[in-house]
């Protein structure tokens, strides 16, 4: 892809879309074949009282079987013996009752094969363990086989050949276990996407990403986008004035998935904050703050990487994925403190601050979504607010709605795929909170106490009546500054698994 903007040429190479793809995932039946690396898997019960007979002369020391019962891992050795399957094999032990233990297990496994330098691995399953317990073995194994890096070597940890070893009792899961690697692998998409710095991630960037997901699959994704000043002309005055300072043009991109061709009913709709870089406009962000501003388009990258699962599993539901993009940078174009904007909504807003930017740019995608595509249920993602992260820390997402019952089915959507959130308020206590007293709304709202529920009661404002709707605020999951099992470092790719198991396990709204 090429495109010139303002004079520079923006090349995205189809290599380079993304950096680190998800291993080449295989499930084949047994027998194992003949690997460098063997990871076998199995219950405790089944180490201490059944253990294959090809397995027991290594376990010949009681201080080995007791050691590897506490640790839950043990490496076994074979040089030079064309009689076994592989040189270095890894057991790994699990329980059928806990699936975090099960993905637990699964990222210690990576991370050993990492360390050891492996490029390949069999991961062989005794017949005991359950189908729960596989495919969160399979997040693990997915999540943590990830590594972001531009260094000049190229060179990067991760495995790229993975083969799950199914025996004939395991064979009626590869239907399941296809579509749990399928899910998993819109994190991976999502922390590409945003991991990329802001100087080459631009609001263009983020246009031609989504081009490239729709150019792959043509007969389902169809795409619309809205850039620079036809935004203003359309009535999308505040995600315009958001990013009218930066030298690449806003910009709205929405992407429908018709994968339901016996209805026009849209049951979901997933609208993404993308700041590409949010230096807090005029309101400037200091040091300390600004550096980790390149991921405060989480949300517009989760659904961007939700799309694309979405059409390349073939989901049998219709879906809009919207985009909203900006980068609130600092020019003489710059929207101002004390500026009054129109909304698509109608309702006017005083910006009380230029680094409030992201509540802004989605009410205009929400209710651009809203009138065009009429969606039953509605989910925004946005890396909002910092009072978030105060209230739940770095693990979860708060979530904040209208309807319990659309609520409940995104908090069981996330449990499933180990992306946690928590039940917010955001009734009409906080309305009062953002009001102004020469506009509708304040973009900030009144008094430093509540920040979180002030943002979600300010998107609530455009929600329409018959739409269930569900705010997630990701600021704290969405990134990390370390990398812990299956969470990496950088933009982790939180929500983009939430989203897509919703889509497909609530096919009907």
């Amino acid at each position: 892809y090429q495109r010139r903007v303002h004079g520079i040429q923006l090349m995205m190479k189809e290599w380079e879309i993304p950096f680190c793809e998800p291993a080449s995932m295989t499930f084949v039946a047994g027998p194992p074949k003949m690997l460098p690396h063997l990871v076998y898997i199995l219950t405790a019960k089944e180490f201490q009282d059944s253990l294959p007979v090809q397995f027991k002369p290594y376990f010949a020391s009681k201080v080995l079987v007791e050691e590897t019962m506490k640790t839950k891992s043990a490496w076994i050795y074979t040089i030079d013996n064309p009689a076994t399957l592989f040189e270095k094999c890894l057991f790994v032990l699990i329980g059928n009752e806990d699936r975090l233990e099960a993905r637990s297990a699964g990222s210690k496994a990576i991370s050993g094969l990492m360390e050891k330098g492996a490029k390949s691995a069999n991961f062989w399953f005794s017949e005991s363990v359950t189908e729960s317990s596989m495919t969160s073995f399979l997040n693990g194994v997915i999540l943590t086989n990830y590594e972001f890096s531009k260094k000049k070597s190229g060179e990067r940890k991760v495995l790229r050949d993975i083969t799950f070893v199914l025996s004939e009792v395991h064979m009626k899961f590869l239907p399941s276990l296809n579509y749990h690697a399928s899910l998993y692998s819109a994190a991976i998409y999502s922390r590409n996407y945003s991991n990329e710095p802001g100087s080459v991630a631009t609001p263009e960037y983020m246009q031609l990403l989504a081009e490239k997901i729709v150019k792959d699959h043509p007969e389902s994704l169809t795409m619309e986008c809205i850039v620079g000043k036809e935004l203003e002309a359309k009535g999308l005055n505040c995600l315009y004035a958001v990013g009218k300072g930066a030298e690449s043009p806003p910009r709205l991109v929405a992407l429908y998935y018709k994968g339901d061709k016996s209805t026009e009913a849209v049951p979901y709709a997933f609208v993404g904050k993308g700041i590409t870089f949010d230096t807090g406009g005029l309101n400037l962000k200091g040091t300390g703050m600004i550096e980790g501003m390149y991921l405060d388009k989480s949300g517009a990258c989760a659904v961007l990487s939700a799309m694309r699962v979405l059409a390349e599993m073939k989901a049998p539901v219709n879906v809009v994925g919207c985009i909203v993009v900006a980068e609130n940078s600092i020019d003489n174009m710059s929207y101002k403190p004390s500026d009054v904007i129109t909304s698509l909504n109608g309702l006017t807003v005083v910006i009380d601050n230029t680094d409030a930017e992201g509540r802004l740019c989605l009410i205009d995608g929400m209710t651009y979504v809203q009138r065009k595509y009429k969606p039953q249920c509605l989910v925004d993602l946005a890396t909002l607010t910092g009072a978030c992260l105060v209230a739940l820390g770095l693990d979860r997402a708060g979530l904040f709605f209208n309807d319990e019952e659309f609520a409940n089915k995104v908090e069981a959507a996330g449990k499933d795929v180990f992306e946690k959130t928590w039940k917010m308020p955001s009734g009409e206590e906080y309305d009062d909170l953002i009001k102004a007293p020469h506009a509708d709304l304040s973009n900030m709202g009144e008094g430093t106490f509540s920040g979180a529920s002030k943002a979600a009661s300010f998107l609530r404002s455009v929600v329409e009546k018959d739409t269930k709707w569900v705010h997630l605020d990701i600021a704290g999951p969405a990134m990390s500054k370390g990398a812990k099992g299956p969470i990496c470092r950088g933009g982790t790719g939180f929500g983009a698994q939430t989203i897509v198991r919703l889509a497909t396990k609530y096919k009907q709204s």
